[in-house]
């Protein structure tokens, strides 16, 4: 009915510029294949020869004024078909399989376009975005796509309503080298949202929202963001029984005064703090993170959750420097991939909107003890995929950690934005280290 359907249409528009009128002129006009049983545009079946079956389409014929069949394909058999343009080349029609088809040792035929600076679907360009952009790649990359000039496309893998809002900006979508012989969809020049940053100013001299909310960076127009800190704790013989425990103890103490009492960094409200110690205060404990509460907070009821206010904060590390040490094995690569991970294992009461920061101590190289989940993840964690994790959910990463064993957790440092500090010998050391965290941090 389609093919009729436009032929009708096409006649009707000449009848009428010839002043045809009557309908009835129309209907009769109609041409078909095979006394009427076929119309225009329709196709059948049909074979030569030896059997092998191809297809013909009944088509208006000028000359006749009536329907008429095409050659039958099959009949090509012999004839060369294809395309040498792009990756394509040509080959000769043959019967395969009871049909004809294009084939031949050297036929290559045409294929969806892909990112490999070739021209694929053989229609004379190369790597085109219209196709790209809806092939598993481009759309597995999450790229909004709109249309540019000149065949290119403008893309975009940031949340929408960033999209060319304060320093975030739209890329052209490129396909370019991946550095191992092969090649990639990128999205060039796009810059997504990232962290407010502390101090930063425009070449205009105004303020950057590198976060891109339609505000000026947090830092620069006064407001402070919220803070949530995980501080975990080597509890272990080395470092708990010896006079560094004492200067992590007080330092800590010291630099949560400052949290609790500092307007300039937001005071009491906008932080929360959460202490882990590793391995635990109990023998089953080893091998795992172990988040710790208040037993009973100086006036007041103790926190059900990891992350309290500071002055809790500070009661319940008075209680673990209490403590005796730990006898057991430190998963330092576990605790900061647990505390970030997104089933949220460890119950941190992360606020939504807040900045995250892990500060851990150890004088421990980098280790995992995987077991049974959520006490411990069921697969052996590595530097490598604790900084993953870590980069994944936006936690930032500080290592207090020894010399001989700060490579272990230097991934995690630097693609996190953290900082790394050699673990204090005395309480002022700490306190100068963890202070200059705050200017880092609050404003994140």
């Amino acid at each position: 009915m389609v093919g009729m359907n436009r032929y009708l249409a096409s006649l009707a528009l000449a009848l009428l510029v010839l002043g045809a009128c009557d309908t009835n002129d129309l209907l009769e006009a109609v041409p078909t294949c095979d006394n009427g049983a076929v119309e225009v545009g329709q196709t059948a079946s049909c074979s030569v020869p030896g059997g092998c079956r191809g297809t013909r389409e009944c088509v208006y014929d000028q000359d006749t004024k009536a329907g008429a069949w095409t050659e039958c394909t099959a009949s090509r058999i012999g004839q060369a078909c294809g395309s040498a343009v792009g990756e394509c080349r040509p080959g000769i029609f043959s019967c395969e399989s009871g049909t004809v088809q294009c084939a031949g040792p050297g036929y290559v035929a045409a294929t969806s376009e892909l990112c490999d600076q070739k021209d694929n679907d053989c229609d004379g360009r190369i790597d085109e975005m219209e196709d790209l952009k809806n092939t598993v790649e481009g759309v597995g990359l999450g790229i909004r796509w709109s249309p540019l000039s000149g065949g290119e496309w403008s893309c975009y893998q940031g949340p929408e309503e960033t999209r060319d809002v304060g320093a975030c900006h739209s890329g052209v979508a490129r396909c370019l080298s991946d550095g191992a012989g092969g090649f990639r969809l990128t999205c060039s020049g796009s810059q997504l949202p990232t962290r407010p940053q502390c101090g930063v100013t425009a070449p205009n001299g105004q303020p950057v929202d590198a976060n891109c909310d339609r505000l000026p960076d947090e830092f620069l127009s006064g407001r402070r963001g919220l803070s949530d800190w995980v501080v975990v704790l080597d509890h272990s013989g080395s470092l708990w029984d010896s006079t560094r425990k004492l200067a992590i103890l007080e330092g800590l103490d010291r630099w949560m005064e400052t949290l609790e009492t500092r307007p300039e960094y937001g005071g009491a409200a906008a932080h929360r703090v959460s202490v882990l110690t590793m391995p635990g205060a109990i023998a089953e404990s080893d091998g795992r993170c172990m988040v710790r509460y208040s037993v009973a907070a100086a006036g007041g009821i103790p926190s059900p959750y990891p992350l309290m206010p500071t002055a809790e904060a500070r009661y319940l590390l008075g209680q673990i420097g209490g403590e005796f040490e730990s006898l057991g094995s430190e998963p330092t690569w576990d605790c900061p991939y647990m505390v970030a991970h997104p089933i949220n294992p460890l119950r941190m009461n992360f606020r939504a909107g807040s900045s995250r920061a892990v500060i851990q101590f150890t004088d421990e190289h980098g280790q995992s003890y995987p077991g049974t989940w959520p006490r411990q993840p069921t697969d052996a964690q590595t530097q490598e995929s604790a900084a993953a994790m870590l980069v994944q959910e936006g936690v930032t990463f500080h290592s207090f950690d020894l010399d001989e064993y700060s490579e272990d957790f230097a991934q995690m440092v630097t693609q996190t934005g953290g900082r790394r500090f050699r673990i204090p010998e005395t309480a002022t050391e700490a306190t100068a280290a963890l202070d200059s965290l705050l200017t880092v941090q609050t404003c994140q």
